[in-house]
């Protein structure tokens, strides 16, 4: 998973905890940690949502005990993903692609074969993108 960036997260960017369990924050500001809530569902169908609190860092902190640190609250940048239409190559068998969509019903609306093209499928993508410098 990618690193939390506080920045990006301010600016809207999904967030999920260490389990891919996908959080909302509601505050960045708050004695200096970052408040969020995350969402159970239990298998009767109830919803719960219980209250956490990490640092600016991304770093899971306790909630009875706030010096000491908890792995399992930790944030990360969720994962974003992109749909993909691959094709084949009939002459080479060179797979190849030439748009990346953001769903999977937009990719399948938008298939197209060229003369020596043969469809092969579509592939589910993350994606990551790298900042000036080659960093991600």
């Amino acid at each position: 998973m990618k690193k939390f960036d506080l920045e990006a997260a301010k600016n809207g960017a999904a967030v999920c905890l260490r389990d891919g369990t996908p959080v909302k924050i509601l505050d960045f500001d708050f004695n200096g940690r970052i408040i969020y809530k995350k969402k159970f569902i239990y298998p009767n169908g109830a919803e719960l949502y219980e209250l956490a609190h990490c640092d600016k860092e991304g770093n899971g902190l306790r909630l009875c005990l706030i010096n000491e640190p908890d792995k399992e609250f930790d944030l990360f940048m969720a994962p974003v993903y992109g749909y993909a239409c691959i094709y084949k190559d009939t002459m080479t068998s060179v797979l190849s692609t030439n748009y990346i969509h953001e769903t999977y019903e937009e990719a399948r609306r938008n298939m197209t074969t060229g003369p020596d093209e043969e469809f092969f499928c579509i592939a589910r993508l993350e994606m990551f993108f790298e900042k000036e410098g080659g960093e991600e």
